[in-house]
Order: structure tokens, then sequence, then C-alpha cells
């Protein structure tokens, strides 16, 4: 974001006032703050006794929009059995909760211990009624059990209400949680108080308000108890209200737009194990960690990308602290193993463009109305960071077809429930096609090597994988084709594919650091007005890459490429993600076409349009590549093509040309030394 200071500080500026639009501001938090702290939940207050109920979360925080459909967390406390820490609290005539811990209770989670209302002691198993969830703990105890619920909190409650694991819900858009209230603030929640921190934040007077507000005790056991019907959850809600309460509408807006960001990029990777309350969570630490005079404005992005800093140290770690209470690892049972190297590479794509990730935001249409705010003369402003999110969005395709380990499944085995937000469609979509089309390539090459018929359910899944982008997908199917033998199909599918180029092509090759063409000002002007995924269908030309599992897909001299490579060497000179392709044959789309047409022509004995597909794959070669993408792969095919026509100078000039622009792991070598031990020269 450095380099380029004032285009984000106009950024800044322009998406503190969509969000001043969309409900993100000071009148509308004060608005939603008095509210939810004034109403009483219909269908709750009237039907529970001694209770009272609190809004958490989002909607009271002024932390949401319309676009976010956010949930309204409410919890309702039972005022008739308090918990309490020691002796000191008990009542006389009051049935109190004892907060046992025990050498195997987990940092915030603990027991509780049901104590007599008579006399300062437990009672003992069989004194209560039937119907109240008792149970005999380990240590002869009796403990109030979680699983169920208490009747003496649900009593009179409507037939309306669904149960939801340990939460209640009257409707879609309100979250129940049933709790107890602990005055005193255990141990391990005084964690805020005393923890080494700058000192600006949080203030001293709303520390001494949460040192007031005690605990919450919910029905929640640890991740990995053996006694999960005994355990319950300290809860410091209450404590994180009162600091949301106090941060300005500045923070509340960085807040709510890393929410929407983490929904649009993040959710449709790991889903909701990666919760709003993480991001909370990195947030309030940011906050706390950051100087006071950052958050300005005009420095929303730069706090946005603060944020994303603190995850993704947490991510190496694999380690996400609680900001109120010690101990405890809010990453334990939500997140997999594998899944942080693919969340630290998502972090750092969307801190490295954050504007195009901006753009593409379609809740509350904000992308749009960022765009709207743009003059005739800025749009060139964000259009290198927007070709950033396409590069991202590409590369995320690449790497689940390198990541995906197939059995040789049916089309209905991989399929997954359709997401409802638009990008998330869109990612789905892109995602599911470009798996049907390697699920094809693999089946058909199994067919081939076993020399039986392509059947029509290998036909079904090319024609599903087709509109993935403009070539990539249709080049594989008319590999197929020539390799089985269908030389006029493929010529069909070929000459199809060729009728979809036009002058704003860009291809796309994951390997960024032999660098790409420049794009044609017709592609980022489309790029600006359009979405993404429409832009990658019609107009990029992804790299055809073919593992070895599809070998037999492929013409001989490309499938033999990999046998030639000398492995010895290192892979140093790649990128992260090439590092699992070492046995994957990549070409880019352009060149792959005209080698085919070639291919296909001469077997059909079309000499003429043999000889103008050479020319064509001679002429991308030496000239329109410009020397971009994987111009090593397609010079050896152009030499494959001259060896072909008994041209063998031609032929070495090509091998050496892709050793020139590739020195290392390039199949070149294999080639020259077989035309010398041929005696071709």
């Amino acid at each position: 974001m450095d380099h380029d200071p004032d285009n984000y500080r106009v950024m800044s500026l322009r998406l503190s006032r969509v969000l001043n639009d969309i409900g993100v501001n000071n009148w509308m938090i004060r608005r939603r703050r008095r509210t939810f702290l004034a109403m009483k939940i219909d269908g709750i207050n009237n039907h529970y006794i001694n209770s009272s109920v609190y809004c958490f979360g989002s909607q009271i925080e002024g932390t949401t929009t319309l676009g976010m459909m956010s949930d309204t967390d409410m919890l309702v406390c039972d005022n008739s059995r308090p918990a309490i820490l020691d002796w000191t609290d008990w009542k006389l005539g009051k049935t109190a909760l004892m907060v046992a811990k025990t050498e195997q209770s987990q940092p915030g989670y603990c027991n509780l211990q049901i104590l007599s209302s008579a006399e300062p002691l437990p009672v003992t198993f069989g004194t209560l009624h039937d119907d109240i969830n008792e149970e005999l703990g380990k240590h002869c105890r009796v403990l109030l059990n979680t699983i169920g619920r208490d009747p003496n909190m649900i009593f009179h409650i409507e037939s309306g209400f669904q149960k939801m694991g340990r939460r209640m819900s009257f409707s879609e858009d309100n979250d129940i949680v049933f709790a107890f209230h602990c005055s005193r603030i255990p141990k391990e929640c005084k964690f805020l108080f005393h923890r080494p921190r700058p000192g600006h934040w949080p203030r001293s007077d709303v520390l001494e308000k949460i040192r007031e507000c005690g605990t919450f005790i919910v029905p929640q056991s640890y991740t990995k108890s053996m006694q999960s019907k005994f355990e319950w959850k300290f809860s410091t809600s209450m404590m994180e209200r009162l600091l949301m309460f106090d941060l300005s509408t500045i923070q509340l807006k960085t807040f709510t737009f890393l929410k929407m960001v983490s929904k649009t990029y993040i959710k449709p990777i790991v889903g909701d194990r990666l919760s709003t309350f993480h991001l909370k969570t990195a947030f309030l630490f940011t906050i706390e960690s950051y100087p006071p005079d950052i958050w300005k404005e005009h420095n929303i992005l730069q706090c946005v990308n603060f944020c994303l800093s603190t995850l993704q140290r947490w991510f190496r770690i694999r380690i996400c602290p609680q900001y109120t209470i010690a101990g405890v690892d809010l990453f334990l049972g939500k997140l997999r193993k594998n899944e942080f190297t693919i969340l630290l590479q998502i972090v750092s794509a969307i801190k490295n463009n954050v504007l195009p990730m901006l753009i593409d935001i379609s809740m509350d249409q904000l992308g749009q109305r960022m765009l709207q705010l743009l003059d005739s003369s800025e749009p060139t402003n964000i259009l290198s960071s927007r070709l950033h999110c396409l590069q991202i969005t590409a590369l995320h395709c690449l790497e689940r077809m390198l990541n995906i380990n197939f059995r040789l499944l049916g089309v209905n085995e991989i399929g997954i429930a359709l997401p409802n937000d638009k990008w998330e469609r869109y990612i789905y979509d892109l995602n599911i096609r470009i798996t049907y089309g390697y699920l094809a390539s693999i089946k058909a090459s199994n067919c081939i090597k076993l020399q039986q018929p392509i059947c029509a359910d290998i036909y079904k899944l090319y024609n599903l994988s087709l509109d993935s982008d403009l070539t990539s997908t249709r080049l594989k199917f008319a590999s197929m084709l020539y390799c089985i033998g269908k030389f006029c199909d493929a010529v069909a599918v070929l000459d199809n594919t060729e009728q979809l180029l036009h002058s704003n092509v860009w291809q796309f090759s994951p390997h960024s650091l032999r660098g790409q063409c420049e794009p044609t000002d017709d592609f980022l002007w489309d790029l600006l007005r359009l979405p993404v995924g429409d832009v990658i269908k019609t107009s990029v030309a992804l790299s055809v890459i073919f593992s070895p599992l599809e070998r037999h897909c492929l013409p001989k001299h490309l499938a033999n490429e990999t046998n030639l490579i000398g492995y010895q060497e290192s892979f140093e000179h790649e990128l992260p993600i090439l590092e699992k392709m070492k046995e994957f044959v990549m070409i880019d789309s352009i060149p792959y076409l005209h080698y085919l047409q070639y291919l296909s022509y001469r077997e059909l004995d079309q000499c003429d349009r043999k000889r103008t597909a050479l020319q064509k794959l001679q002429l991308y070669v030496f000239e329109r590549s410009k020397g971009y993408g994987h111009i090593d792969t397609a010079a050896n095919v152009l030499g494959h093509c001259y060896e072909l026509e008994n041209m063998f100078d031609e032929a070495w000039h090509c091998y050496s040309e892709s050793l020139r622009h590739n020195p290392h792991n390039n199949a070149a070598k294999g080639h020259i030394t077989r035309i010398i031990q041929h005696g071709a020269l």
C-alpha cells in the first residue's frame, strides 16, 4: 500500500463516504444502540420468570449493514440462581450455583455445583426435583447439566421456539443463548487487567466499568472434553460490548469493512469456522497495539491492513488468544491444520490488493457505489489493482486443481451446496467447472490407456467444463479428441475456439516471474465496468495444465516433456505454487491451439491449413508472445513441428530459443540430445 499513499488516502475517504451511505455512521450507530438497549423482546421477557434479556453483537454495536443480514444475538440470563465464586456470596433462601474447577478444567470453563438455599452447603443427590438437570459428577458433587434446558429458564416457553444446538431461536434472524450471571470476575477473566499492553486503550474509566459488570456462564463445553455434559463456559460478552461502545466511528467503520472483506473472500474457503468473533478479537488487539492517531478517515484501508497483519501472525503460530480470557485458543476445534497456509495466502493477497477486493464486494453494492464516486479521470487509479484481483482469482482456481485428490468420481459426487452470495456463487461455478474438466481429462486418459471407448459421461463432464474461461478447457477437450483419433472433431473444436479469440484476449499464466503480456486498454475498461467472472469467461485465456494422470490426453511429444526434464535441478527458480507442478505440463492457450491445429491438419492431410497453423505458431513464438508466459514450452512444440517437417536446423533453433528463456528444468535439452543422437544435424 505504501507505494501509492495518496491513492489509498483518497480511496479511504470514498470508502468512508460509502459506509456512511449504507448505515455505518455516527447517527445510525447511536440509533441502533438506543433501540436495542431499550427494547424488550416480545415472546421472551413475558415468558421468563425473574430473567433479564441482553442484546450483543453487531446489531447493538452498529457494525452491520442491511446487506450483511446479521442475526440479532440475545442472551437470556436466569436471575433466580446466581453463580458464585466462593461461600461469602451465598445468601439464605436463594439457590445458588458454585463455580467449580478441577485439575482437568480448561481455561474459561467450569462446572456449576448446585447449592442448598437453606444452608451454605452443597445439595445431595436426589434432594432436588427429578425434572431438574442435575447429575452426580466425578467428585460426587451435584452438577447442573448443560444438555437440554433448565426448566426454570424456559417456563411458559412458546411452541414457536426452535432448538439449534445449545442455542434457541424464535425466528431466522435471532439467536438466543441461556446463561447464569456471576457478579464477580473469575481469575482467568481478569486477563485484560493484568497483561502487559501499551496503555492508551482500553481507557481507565472503561476498565472500571468492566470490573463491575461480572461474567456470564453459558452452556458450552470444551472442544476436547471427556465430560462435556458437565462443562460450562465463561462468557465476557458484556465486557466486549463495553469495549466496542468505547470505539470511534472510524474504528467501527474499519471493523465493518473488515467483516465485509472476510465474508466475501474468506468465508467461501473456510465457511464460518473463521468467525466474526475471531475478527473482533484481532480488531481489539490491533487497537490496543497500534497508536491511537492512526484511526483517521483517510487511513481506513491502512487500518484494515493492520488488522489483517494481526490475523497473519496468529495463522503463522496457529493460535488465536482471546482478548479477555487467559489461556484460551479460539482456533481450537475451528480451523484445520492445512487451512492455516491457505488463509495466510488469502490474507496476504487481500493486503496487497485491498482496492480490487473493495471494488468486487457486492454486499450493499459497496463496489458499485465506490465506482460511482470515481470521476471520469480517475478509473486508471484502480485498474492495476483490479488486475491483481483477477490474477488472484485465477491462481486460486489453479491451486484448487493442484490440491484435488480425485478418486474417479461421478458428476453427482462432486457437487456441493450452491452459495447464496453472488461472489461465492461465481467462485463456486468457476471452481466446479475446472474440477469437471480435470476429472473428464483424468477419466478419458484412463480409458485411452486401457484402450476403451470414451463414454457419454466423460463427454458430459467436458461439456460442463467449457465455460470456465475462454480457451483452456476447450483445448483440453480438443486435445483428447486428437489423442483418440477423432481429428475432424478436434478441428471443429479448435476452429470454434479460434473464432472466440479477439484482440483484447489476455493470456494468464501462474509463472508471474516470467512476466505477463500487457492487457489492452479495452480489456482494462471491461475489467473496470464488468464483474471479474464475466471478464475471465470472455477475455481470459488461462494456461492449459495437464497432470500426470492426464498424460494420455496429450500429444506424445508433450506427454514426454516431464520425462526429459532434469529433476535433479533445483526448483527454487519457480513460484511456491509451482512446487507442486514438477510433473505437470503447462502451455499457454494460444500456442497450444495452433500446435493442435498443425497436428490435426497433418493427420487429415490438409497441407495448406497445416502450413497456416505452423506460420501462426512461429509468429507467436518469435513475435507476438514477446517472451512472456510459457514461451519455453511453446518453442518446444514449434521445434517438434519442424522436426515433423524434417527441418532440423529450425527445430534446433527453436529448442535453443526455449533454453534461452528457461535454462532450468527444460525438456529442450532432451530434444536437442535426441536430434544429435539420430544424426539429424
